[in-house]
């Protein structure tokens, strides 16, 4: 399940007071896969406000992916005025994949290559990968990962990611906890991972 870059052993304790909060974050958070499936089903026209922001927050990426990547932007399903407005032009190529994507954000934090991947815990040869194939999928670890290394927020994390295919889903404990640090904006991949240890998670990066 754990995967730790070269030379690096398994992330160390995970602080008790974070823990425990995050711990409550899940609690207060968490929704079965079933009814996760079924909130998304709902018809958005008459559902509840808060069915409606869940659809929103946590179906637009995973939704906007079934359209037709070559449809106009204007025929998009009005679904597509959900994007937050923080987005810039990056985030409102539709028809851009997962690695063209995140090599535009980059540029967009002003950052070098190096430093966006090492803080994402991704190698250089994954990098590389993902740099060289404007078509590769990485896995939803190594997807998260950059989001966090390139500071988005939940929105632009769920397009980025849904860029490859994923979404964050209240499903899933190890999304919730990167959901939990996200808004809290504590984007340090390396406390991140210490939680997902400590709640025995799959950790964020990859070699």
């Amino acid at each position: 399940m754990f995967r730790f870059l070269k030379n690096q052993g398994p992330p160390g304790p995970a602080d008790p007071k974070l823990l425990a909060a995050v711990k409550a974050y899940i609690d207060a958070h968490f929704v079965p896969e079933v009814q996760e499936e079924l909130m998304e089903s709902v018809s958005f026209d008459y559902a509840p406000v808060e069915q409606k922001k869940f659809v929103i927050n946590h179906s637009y990426s995973a939704k906007k992916a079934s359209y037709e990547m070559s449809a106009p932007a204007a025929a998009a399903p009005a679904m597509g005025s959900a994007m937050p407005q923080e987005l810039d032009e990056v985030l409102r190529h539709t028809d851009a994949g997962f690695s063209e994507t995140l090599l535009k954000l980059i540029d967009r934090s002003g950052e070098k290559d190096s430093t966006i991947y090492k803080r994402a815990n991704v190698d250089r040869r994954l990098f590389s990968k993902i740099r060289s194939n404007p078509g590769y999928k990485p896995s939803k670890s190594t997807a998260v990962a950059f989001a966090i290394a390139l500071q988005l927020n939940v929105e632009e994390t769920n397009d980025l990611i849904g860029r490859a295919g994923y979404v964050l889903s209240h499903s899933s404990e190890a999304d919730l906890i990167a959901e939990y640090f996200i808004n809290n904006k504590d984007y340090d991949i390396v406390r991140l991972n210490e939680v997902l240890y400590a709640c025995d998670q799959p950790l964020l990066g990859g070699a």
